[in-house]
């Protein structure tokens, strides 16, 4: 059994971790739940699991376990959210992007956030840990169960899906003032 002294020091590195990650994992828990709000909700359920579940058993990687744990809590809060059958929001898409990126790179991100929302899940997620968050494909399929040939293509699927959506002609119809 490790002494309190160690018990301590393990509990600070845990507890610095979990707050040098926390933005990565609003992040990815917002844009997979389409909603900020939401992923403050899936980030907060996600750090309770993980205090209430370190120390019980030996952890190989701390990054891959806490992404692993937002990922199962993000796809039981959409499970709960389709089953409860939510009404759509247009919530400030603006609230959703990263502060600390560039103009343009938000400018892009808001412009892509409807189109990207439109990826199944596993796509969506893929996608978000790999080419937003820079994991790699052992860590992607850490996070989501899924085995690397899976990660594979349900990467290549919804980058192809997101291109082809891209290409299409924007569907979307502008809103009208009243003349009153």
């Amino acid at each position: 059994m490790p002494s309190i002294s160690d018990q301590g020091t393990a509990q600070l590195l845990f507890d610095k971790k979990l707050a040098d990650l926390r933005p990565a994992l609003h992040r990815y828990c917002a844009r997979m739940a389409s909603s900020v709000v939401d992923g403050e909700d899936i980030v907060q359920e996600t750090l309770i699991k993980a205090v209430e579940a370190f120390g019980r058993e030996a952890i190989d990687n701390l990054d891959s376990w806490l992404f692993r744990i937002a990922h199962n809590a993000a796809m039981d809060f959409l499970r709960r959210r389709r089953r409860q059958e939510a009404i759509y929001s247009d919530e400030d898409l603006e609230t959703m992007i990263d502060d600390s990126a560039s103009a343009m790179d938000r400018h892009a991100t808001t412009i892509g956030l409807r189109t990207f929302m439109q990826l199944p899940t596993a796509q969506r997620g893929t996608v978000i840990l790999m080419d937003l968050l820079g994991y790699s494909l052992r860590e992607v399929g850490d996070v989501t169960g899924l085995t690397v040939p899976a990660v594979k293509a349900a990467l290549h699927r919804g980058r192809v899906r997101l291109r082809e959506l891209a290409d299409s002609p924007s569907e979307a119809i502008s809103p009208s003032l009243n003349r009153a």
